[in-house]
């Protein structure tokens, strides 16, 4: 019998509270709001206007559809002012200046994948200032302002995270262009975040392997955001892109550092198995950050984000169990532990993320007192109809065992 107990305390989706002090706060707010901020918005709406003018401008008569041919040189002209205005841009954000160190490798026949950690959402933006890459987007992105005009321009790869069929096309593309990029220098290079989606920044979570599926070489990529008072990740404030952004704005001061590790070269057993592959140079990045490792993944936040709209106590979600734990013992998709939640919200009902006596008893239709009174004598010789449910309860409200229910949570 197999049995997943608490993953433990960390959570790579939830952000460390603030230790700022709420007057401290409250003044800043004060000075930045009237004095700076709208000389920052001002700036922002001046370089978004150049910036989607010049994406527009490079994206005449091309489609998203076509995304396997290069630019042609006048297109690529156009965009050459893309990486210094993507610095102004930074600058009105209050990023001053960002560290920077070693060198991104910009010959595709040699590194033409970037792989990084994925926290805020202006890590594009701080990649952008050293070269124009090919991303590897979600579709949804294509409506957001100025970045859907960015994946056009780049040629990125669109995925639609909630279509399997689209997700395996997409990583057939991706394998094809990096190969193609890594024989003919005129591609640009595809900058891939393999996690699937933001974390807080104090862990690397499970690296896809799509990214990784070519064999070709790859430039590990480090974001760091050492901000003291304001945490620049998404999950700081997942539901509101745009309140993450004033965030930013209304800090005095925001600081980055981009790390260019060398080029990770694959041996010829990680070219023979991309989940190695990937596991190896997130070891190597996770070193480099000093940052812990977990085997959270995408399907986590999906099934969080379900969790939430269930009114279930979500923690439950990615403190007790994996995703990829339960897949890989119960051989369970997520489609199957989708339904699985939806019926235990039905259950739940003081919403707390898991089973009390009362909601138990309830489920199996039983009476808790004459139930637990008699317990002794519910042992399979006695009462064989009832030893089954007998077992299953005690086993639930035994200390110290996992829940069966909470993890279905």
């Amino acid at each position: 019998q197999m049995n997943i107990g608490p993953v433990g305390s960390l959570n790579p989706f939830v952000c460390t509270p603030s230790r700022e002090h709420v007057l401290y706060k409250g003044v800043k707010y004060a000075l930045v709001g009237t004095c700076i901020l709208p000389f920052r918005i001002t700036g922002t709406i001046v370089v978004v206007a150049l910036v989607s003018s010049l994406f527009k401008f490079a994206t005449l008569g091309l489609s998203h559809h076509d995304r396997s041919t290069p630019l042609s040189w006048w297109r690529k002209l156009i965009l050459k002012p893309v990486p210094f205005l993507a610095r102004t841009l930074l600058f009105f954000w209050g990023f001053l200046y960002i560290k920077k160190h070693g060198k991104p490798e910009l010959d595709s026949t040699k590194a033409p994948i970037v792989v990084a950690n994925h926290v805020s959402i202006i890590d594009s933006f701080i990649t952008v200032i050293e070269e124009i890459p090919s991303f590897v987007s979600k579709k949804e992105n294509l409506s957001v302002p100025v970045i859907g005009s960015l994946l056009v321009a780049t040629r990125s790869i669109l995925i639609d995270r909630n279509d399997p069929n689209a997700r395996k096309n997409s990583k057939d593309e991706l394998t094809e262009r990096a190969k193609k990029a890594f024989q003919d220098k005129r591609q640009s290079r595809i900058q891939i975040f393999p996690e699937g989606t933001t974390t807080s920044g104090e862990a690397l979570i499970s690296f896809k392997p799509g990214a990784f599926s070519a064999g070709v070489p790859v430039q590990p990529l480090c974001l760091v955001y050492p901000n003291k008072n304001c945490n620049l990740s998404m999950n700081a404030n997942p539901d509101h892109m745009f309140g993450q952004l004033l965030e930013i704005l209304l800090q005095f001061v925001n600081y980055a550092e981009v790390h260019y590790l060398p080029v990770y070269k694959p041996s010829e057993e990680e070219k023979r198995d991309p989940i190695l592959y990937a596991r190896n140079v997130r070891q190597v990045m996770a070193n480099y950050m000093k940052v812990p490792t977990t085997e959270h993944s995408f399907e986590d936040v999906r099934l969080k984000l379900l969790a939430n709209s269930l009114n279930l106590d979500s923690d439950h979600t990615t403190d007790q169990v994996l995703f990829n734990d339960v897949r890989r013992i119960y051989n369970l998709s997520f489609e199957d532990l989708r339904e699985l939640t939806k019926n235990f919200a039905a259950m739940d009902l003081d919403h707390s993320g898991t089973l009390n006596e009362e909601e138990f008893a309830q489920l199996l239709r039983l009476l808790l007192f004459p139930f637990l009174l008699f317990s002794p004598l519910l042992s399979p010789p006695f009462f064989p109809s009832l030893s089954f449910p007998f077992l299953l309860f005690h086993s639930l409200t035994k200390p110290g065992t996992s829940s069966p229910w909470t993890l279905i949570t």
